[in-house]
């Protein structure tokens, strides 16, 4: 009865920390592992500030070992390179960082088969990659945000090593805006493109040229934008009869360096 007291006390607390010093970027995932009878878990996450990949008093917790119960399902951090009196930890919290391992345990008197399972994955670290790998048992790497849970057969007494790998989601590859095309609208141009997802990209310019001439600087056009109406003078399609305007879309970046260069579109005009 007192141990039933004192891991509630332990939870309460838990929740407290949870709900008042943990950030939006902060994520934990918890690692339950259980037959038809019985379960443990253990906790892995991330603080962006205060916690380190080393022992924090705040943010790592021992392992709650031993039971009452004839049958018994432990799954924890081995951490005897901490130096600490308690070498197994049931939460393990590490610095935020792109790639992020843990290596945890579980140890059970079971003869049947059990199952790891990681609930509600995706509301907890969103797009990034989790790769759970049976380093004692078959090898297999799973990928966690395609399967909900890992089966396998327990041997009794014998402790079961895994691997837990977090890897932060790739940042897509830049695109510049290379899908520059014009509508016509009442001797207008319309023009489109496809936006640029570089992140050093600040904005636009649009770039036209006239018949033979030269290229000439235009307006710089917002980074959100991917729509912009081009008039042509009517005095001088009157003068000219035929106009050919060739258009291009460049990206600059903060500093107003150009970083990208659309397709080149070719529009021809006529005086009305």
């Amino acid at each position: 009865m007192h141990r039933t007291r004192y891991q509630l006390i332990v939870f309460s607390l838990s929740i407290f920390l949870t709900t008042s010093a943990w950030a939006d970027s902060d994520w934990k995932i918890t690692l339950k592992v259980s037959d038809a009878s019985t379960y443990g878990y253990c906790v892995a996450g991330v603080k962006e500030s205060g916690a380190t990949d080393g022992y924090d008093k705040l943010w790592d917790t021992r392992a709650m070992l031993g039971t009452l119960k004839t049958m018994y399902i432990y799954s924890y951090f081995p951490h005897p390179e901490w130096n600490e009196q308690v070498i197994n930890f049931g939460e393990d919290i590490k610095a935020a960082g792109p790639h992020k391992e843990w290596l945890f345990e579980v140890d059970s008197n079971s003869n049947s088969r059990l199952t790891i399972e990681w609930p509600d994955l995706a509301a907890k670290i969103g797009e990034y990659r989790a790769i759970l790998v049976d380093l004692d048992g078959s090898g297999a790497e799973i990928d966690m945000q395609r399967e909900p849970s890992f089966t396998f057969q327990n041997i009794p007494a014998t402790k079961r090593q895994f691997m837990l790998i977090v890897d932060e989601p790739e940042a897509p590859e830049p695109r510049e805006p290379d899908s520059l095309w014009f509508e016509l609208k009442n001797n207008k141009v319309a023009l489109h493109w496809t936006k640029s997802n570089d992140p050093s990209a600040k904005g636009y310019r649009i770039y036209r040229k006239i018949n033979d001439g030269k290229y000439r600087k235009g307006r710089r056009i917002n980074l959100r934008k991917d729509f912009y109406l081009d008039k042509i003078s009517q005095k001088l399609l009157k003068s000219l009869g035929t106009v050919t305007v060739r258009y291009k879309i460049l990206t600059f970046d903060r500093k107003g360096n150009e970083i990208f260069t659309s397709n080149e579109v070719v529009v021809l005009l006529h005086a009305k």
